[in-house]
């Protein structure tokens, strides 16, 4: 529990870095979402071209919209 309560607050510290336009922060976020946000993408996309791209928009579209939910 206490690993899961860490890793909690370091995905926070991390997403408040990225509100902050921290671009390291805001780099790291998206490398950590990234392997469940592509098999979203891929369920709507057919190829990997389409799924990239459709994860690139997502992933900025999510880190410009975070500052709503501080």
């Amino acid at each position: 529990m206490i690993k899961k309560r860490s890793e909690q607050t370091a995905l926070l510290r991390l997403i408040q870095s990225a509100i902050k336009r921290d671009r390291m922060a805001q780099s790291e976020l998206c490398k950590i979402t990234y392997s469940k946000l592509y098999g979203v993408a891929l369920r709507y996309e057919k190829n990997h071209d389409d799924a990239q791209s459709v994860l690139n928009e997502a992933c900025y579209k999510i880190l410009i919209s975070l500052k709503k939910f501080d």
